[in-house]
């Protein structure tokens, strides 16, 4: 249950009215021919098939932790309940975690189920008190992010949800989290493609990223 004072997150709504499930529905349905993220590479995920991001249909979570380093209305006083997802749909040279973002065979060591990530969601929220839950780049996992918040939700889990991006984003899986997310932490890396493609390797960051955050203002203001 909520704390008291706290206002309830909209997605206990969403999955009460079976919105939530509808939602991973679709979203799993779209990993069949992967467009889950701008790159829309088209790989069947759901077969073991691998695009740019190198991933199949299990999330990779190499690590789940309390964070005290995000914005100070993020982290507060108890912490961030952060989950950082492997692998990455952009290679940018200068990544502090380019350990779990560009090495994708030593990531896929780290695949779990939708059960096993709402399970440390809620271990994040009842054991180690954090705020929220913290999804750090999670653009190329939205599908199995919203499966194992529907396995979460009956649980208990009741925290703020913040979306932690690299802006590389698209504008339909991001209509698939209104509601959802609470917070979007985005950041914006480029003003010119030029840049993009030389030290990202991406052609159109400057478009889909302006888009990308058009969109969360519209849904979280």
């Amino acid at each position: 249950k909520p704390m008291v004072g706290t206002v309830e997150p909209e997605y206990v709504a969403l999955y009460w009215s079976g919105e939530l499930a509808r939602r991973t529905e679709r979203l799993e349905r779209r990993l069949r021919s992967c467009d889950i993220c701008p790159r829309e590479c088209g790989a069947n995920r759901l077969e073991g098939e691998v695009g740019f991001c190198r991933c199949t249909h299990r999330p990779i979570v190499p690590v789940a932790c309390v964070h005290y380093g995000e914005e100070p209305v993020v982290s507060g006083t108890n912490g961030s309940g952060t989950v950082f997802f492997g692998n990455c749909n952009l290679r940018c040279v200068y990544c502090q975690n380019y350990q779990i973002s560009q090495d994708g065979k030593s990531q896929r060591t780290k695949e779990i189920d939708p059960q096993a990530l709402a399970e440390r969601m809620l271990y994040l929220q009842n054991e180690l008190c954090c705020h929220n839950i913290n999804f750090v780049s999670p653009s190329h996992f939205i599908p199995q992010l919203v499966r194992a918040l529907l396995t979460a939700v009956p649980m208990g889990l009741h925290l703020p949800l913040v979306y932690n991006t690299n802006s590389y984003d698209s504008i339909k899986s991001l209509r698939e989290l209104k509601g959802v997310i609470g917070v979007y932490l985005a950041d914006l890396r480029y003003a010119s493609d030029k840049w993009g493609q030389r030290f990202s390797r991406v052609s159109d960051y400057v478009s889909q990223a302006r888009a990308a955050i058009q969109e969360m203002y519209w849904q979280v203001g």
